[in-house]
């Protein structure tokens, strides 16, 4: 898999410059810091839309690799696995979006810790079916499958299921993780856009 080149003299510089200014103010936003300021309409996005976040990636994953992942894999076993990886990670993803105005689809325990057990959940369906693509792998491609994907893929089922039955990471905490991280992916949007900015030379051209 090869890395994205990093292009100069990109004429749409302006629009990572934008995008990265949206980040970080959303990061901004959902700091968890605001929920003691009354003032603020955003005080409680911290604390309730956590879940749609989650989603909102996992959706990113789903249709923006999975669903290309299904239509290049070799071999009807691993087709098949894909496929299934594909539908349980779809019906997490649904269970978060809707979970967020349906409450009596909230079934996992510990509200303060929710977030924690359902990305539990979708890490221990992602380890699990990597572990039977292993299995078949071999068989359908004649092909040795990378020894260290499935120690990852074994880690994914393990801290998974760890996850999932015990949460130990509130959702404050989660929250602070994507704090950071769109401070960090705004920051690289803006300095990648500036560092496309065509010259004056390329301009004039």
């Amino acid at each position: 898999m090869k890395l994205p080149e990093l292009k100069k003299d990109n004429k749409l510089f302006w629009l990572y410059i934008v995008i990265g200014i949206v980040f970080i103010l959303f990061g901004a936003i959902l700091v968890p810091l605001w929920k003691n300021v009354e003032w603020a309409p955003w005080k409680n996005w911290s604390t309730t839309i956590v879940n749609l976040i989650i989603a909102v990636f996992l959706s990113i994953y789903l249709f923006g690799f999975l669903i290309r992942k299904i239509t290049r894999t070799r071999g009807q076993t691993l087709k098949i696995l894909t496929i299934i990886e594909f539908v349980l990670l779809l019906l997490v993803d649904l269970y978060l979006i809707l979970g967020q105005w349906i409450p009596a689809l909230n079934i996992i325990p510990g509200s303060d810790k929710g977030a924690c057990a359902i990305t539990g959940l979708a890490l221990w369906i992602r380890g699990c079916v990597e572990v039977f693509r292993a299995y078949f792998y071999r068989k359908d491609t004649n092909e040795n499958y990378p020894i260290w994907w499935l120690c990852i893929a074994l880690g994914f089922v393990s801290v998974g299921m760890w996850m999932l039955v015990k949460p130990f990471i509130s959702n404050e905490t989660i929250t602070w993780i994507f704090v950071c991280l769109f401070f960090v992916l705004g920051i690289c949007s803006i300095a990648y856009g500036i560092y496309s900015k065509p010259s004056k030379k390329q301009k004039d051209k």
